[in-house]
């Protein structure tokens, strides 16, 4: 798997903190990334209280809803096949009928291959993600009017309905005041009003308040529920018992600085201490 980390950033607007993390931050917390017994989330990890370590457990302990909620460093997807967690090897190891194309995007940085459908079968197999949109594509020539879904192509452009021809079409889409009918318009990154408008987390119901996603299915903006009413997320707030639920598994608790601190995986961190040591001259 190929993984691309950003730094988080903190934007200040009107004076209210926003949280937003690039695609590849986000939800990607493993049991290594909590260092208290507390903190050691008991459905996911177990504690080795030997060793004083909170450690992830083996894909094939988890049920189905445990296997499709784990973050992408578990390395574990459900086999509808065999109806069985295990862990993840391929994406091109995967195919799913047609109508199930979306399966594809519950692996681990996979996407549907249009090329690949076979119409006799009615099956697509599932490839490599081609770009950093939660919703990749390559293209959405060959995509289905019923699966046309706001894909995002390696162009930047947007699968979008055709609702008079009932096809799906390839569209450059600027912003959400682009989708003229309600049916167009993003849930995900839009609301309507009226009209197609950008979305933020003051817009989002209680039941919704968690985070969207910026316009092109790169970027998180966390949110959360308080005084009634749907908020950006502050991380500079949050208490230890509230950094891993409230960050959606992005963020764990640091009990050393005593702060919430974005989870990063260990072959980045061992990479990053080989790029510091040859640049030292040390390898």
């Amino acid at each position: 798997m190929i993984y691309y980390y950003l730094i988080g950033f903190l934007l200040l607007v009107n004076g209210q903190s926003i949280t937003t993390l690039s695609l590849s931050q986000f939800y990607q917390c493993t049991c290594e990334n909590l260092k208290t017994p507390q903190d050691c989330f008991r459905d996911f990890c177990n504690w080795d209280i030997e060793n004083e370590e909170c450690q992830n457990k083996k894909c094939e302990e988890f049920t189905k809803g445990d296997c499709q909620a784990v973050p992408e460093p578990f390395n574990c997807v459900w086999n509808y096949t065999i109806g069985k967690c295990e862990d993840f090897k391929a994406c091109s190891d995967f195919s799913f009928p047609a109508s199930y194309a979306d399966r594809c995007y519950e692996l681990i940085k996979c996407q549907a291959d249009p090329d690949s459908i076979d119409f006799i079968s009615m099956n697509i197999k599932c490839m490599d993600r081609s770009n950093d949109s939660a919703k990749s594509i390559v293209n959405c020539d060959k995509i289905p009017y019923e699966s046309c879904k706001w894909l995002v192509t390696d162009e930047d452009l947007l699968c979008v309905k055709n609702l008079q021809t009932k096809t799906c079409e390839t569209r450059k889409i600027n912003n959400c005041a682009d989708y003229n009918t309600k049916q167009t318009c993003d849930k995900s990154t839009c609301y309507w009003d009226g009209s197609c408008k950008s979305l933020d987390c003051s817009k989002l119901s209680e039941e919704n308040c968690q985070y969207y996603l910026s316009f092109d299915q790169k970027n998180v903006t966390l949110c959360t529920w308080k005084e009634n009413q749907c908020s950006n997320l502050d991380i500079e707030k949050l208490k230890q018992n509230q950094c891993l639920s409230y960050t959606i598994y992005s963020y764990a608790w640091n009990p050393d600085s005593e702060k919430c601190e974005i989870c990063k995986n260990q072959m980045f961190l061992l990479l990053s201490y080989g790029i510091i040591l040859l640049f030292l001259g040390i390898i």
